[in-house]
């Protein structure tokens, strides 16, 4: 699509634009189940203070947990330097900080099942980019893939959903943006302080802030979910016009994937100093820190993922297809929708450029940039490998019945063989995790055979 070394990123995954295109099998075993995880948190208490002129954080997070099993340490990612720790009221004395990680000494072991309470304070410069992005007017927006930590503590597991509260104090004509829905709670006329709540959990890397000298702009979508939008002193006027699009583009999405999974939405659009930064959906937002980059297919591809990785967010093997296998396709399928494009014969002509080109076949959609440039052709031919009935009636399935909950990709193949009413591993198995052509009856399903060749 865009040749251009900024990234899109969605659900941990960050690769090159210029990489992306123009988001039980039936009785098999997953390959990986969920591990059982030391502690499970419900629910972070943020409170920071920030100043701009320094670029120091300054906060305190209350974190409230369950032990999965007995503990004596706690590991938390923290990129700022901690000051005090606390747990259940007890000051902690034994804890350092080691490449990113917050490591606790408990003063009593808690026991399995026990719930407890951490108290961290800390103070310093935020984390680094690009999880942490200054942008030119001043501000910073947080853009996570996979360093969490940057400006709270946090439980660094993907299964680990936690709702959040974030409140912020910036300067009083900042304004701060976060998950769920939120406004300017206090302000003095040097401050402006700002609460924000969610109403779904999140796993850590949708946790999103964003602070600058910015313009807010509400909304509705047409089912009346509440809009917050952004923009960064001087983009206005550039990025309204591909804002206004997010709308119908959301209810495009909702008739292919069902209805919206949040209750709030808003998009943060603002200019980063560095032009390595991705585009980023969190939950209940896109960001698109690289104005001259955005367009139509960028702000479809990110808005796909508030469904597939977002609101289902992907764990173990081939994780990243649980989201970007299905936001690329959605961007063939607006293609499609929206200017008429034949995506028979976008395939068929994709399939003949790269047939005899083993490099593009060698690396599998399960492991990195194929997810990207094979998988919406693996999921164009799923399409005629089911039968189109199958494939939308799956495509509204999987983010329904998982909504808001942490999926592997094997769930997946096995929820499309049961949709399809057929055993798919050989065609899971020579798209996913193959690495040469797949064999014709997988490569020219159905109607694509015809004028194949």
């Amino acid at each position: 699509m865009k040749h251009k070394p900024a990234r899109r990123i969605s659900a941990g995954v960050a690769l090159p634009l210029a990489l992306l295109l123009a988001v039980p099998q039936a009785a098999a075993e997953p390959r990986t189940t969920a591990v059982s995880l030391p502690y499970d948190v419900s629910m972070y208490e943020i409170d920071i203070v920030y100043a701009p002129e320094s670029g120091v954080l300054r906060g305190e997070t209350i974190i409230t947990a369950t032990a999965g099993s007995a503990l004596d340490t706690v590991d938390l990612a923290l990129q700022v330097p901690a000051t005090e720790v606390a747990v259940d009221g007890d000051g902690i004395t034994s804890f350092g900080q080691s490449d990113g990680v917050l490591s606790i000494a408990l003063a009593r072991p808690i026991a399995g099942g026990d719930e407890f309470v951490m108290e961290i304070a800390y103070e310093g410069l935020p984390g680094e980019i690009p999880a942490w992005v200054p942008t030119t007017d001043g501000g910073s927006v947080t853009v996570t893939n996979g360093a969490t930590g940057t400006w709270f503590p946090v439980h660094n597991v993907p299964r680990d959903r936690a709702d959040l509260t974030v409140t912020a104090e910036v300067p009083a004509d900042w304004t701060v943006v976060s998950n769920g829905t939120g406004s300017r709670i206090a302000g003095t006329e040097n401050s402006s302080v700002f609460q924000w709540r969610t109403s779904h959990e999140l796993s850590p890397q949708s946790a999103v802030l964003g602070m600058g000298p910015w313009e807010t702009e509400d909304d509705r979508l047409s089912d009346g979910t509440p809009v917050t939008n952004v923009y960064g002193a001087g983009q206005k006027e550039a990025m309204k016009p591909l804002a206004d699009q997010a709308p119908r583009m959301l209810d495009f999405l909702a008739e292919r994937f069902g209805p919206y999974p949040f209750d709030t939405f808003g998009g943060i659009y603002v200019e980063a100093l560095s032009e390595d930064t991705p585009f980023y959906a969190p939950q209940g937002r896109v960001i698109l820190p690289a104005p001259a980059w955005a367009d139509e297919s960028v702000l479809l591809h990110e808005l796909s993922h508030q469904w597939f990785g977002v609101s289902v967010t992907g764990d173990g093997p081939a994780s990243g297809c649980v989201g970007e296998c299905f936001a690329v396709y959605a961007e063939w399928m607006w293609a499609e929708a929206d200017t008429g494009v034949d995506l028979d014969d976008r395939y068929r002509e994709g399939i003949r450029q790269h047939q005899d080109d083993p490099q593009w076949w060698r690396e599998t959609i399960e492991s990195g940039a194929s997810m990207y440039t094979k998988s919406p052709f693996m999921m164009h031919a799923l399409s005629h490998h089911i039968g189109e009935d199958a494939f939308l009636g799956l495509l509204k399935r999987w983010p329904s019945e998982n909504a808001h909950s942490v999926r592997t990709w094997d769930e997946f193949e096995a929820m499309a063989s049961e949709e399809a009413g057929q055993d798919l591993a050989g065609f899971f198995d020579a798209w996913v995790r193959g690495s040469e052509v797949p064999a014709a009856e997988y490569l020219w399903p159905g109607p694509l055979s015809h004028r194949a060749r």
